[in-house]
């Protein structure tokens, strides 16, 4: 949503979030490599100059910090071997400047 403030400025915030049901890890059937269904929330907030010239904006991704895993490998019947995760909560602040 953009916010306008009085000198021309602005201040933009977003809000997302994704909706996963659950999902096999493997191609068997076995239910410990399942993921259970999860939502991942991202926001950001950000000011953006007048001018149009520069803008800065807060971000962070997976706000619960929830751990949700995209596959699994394993050995045997029911050993357990790896598993690649998605990333755990990040944040950051991106900045901009508009030279021309």
């Amino acid at each position: 949503h953009n916010f306008f403030l009085p000198e021309g400025a602005k201040i933009v915030a977003g809000v997302d979030a994704l909706y996963n049901s659950s999902y096999k890890l493997d191609v068997t059937a076995v239910d410990f490599l399942t993921q259970k269904a999860f939502t991942i929330v991202n926001a950001d907030l950000g000011y953006h100059s007048a001018d149009g010239r520069w803008s800065a904006t807060a971000w962070i991704k997976n706000i619960s910090d929830r751990a949700v895993y995209n596959d699994a490998r394993r050995y045997g019947v029911s050993s357990f071997s790896g598993a690649d995760i998605r990333p755990p909560r990040t944040f950051g602040v991106r900045m901009s400047y508009n030279f021309f």
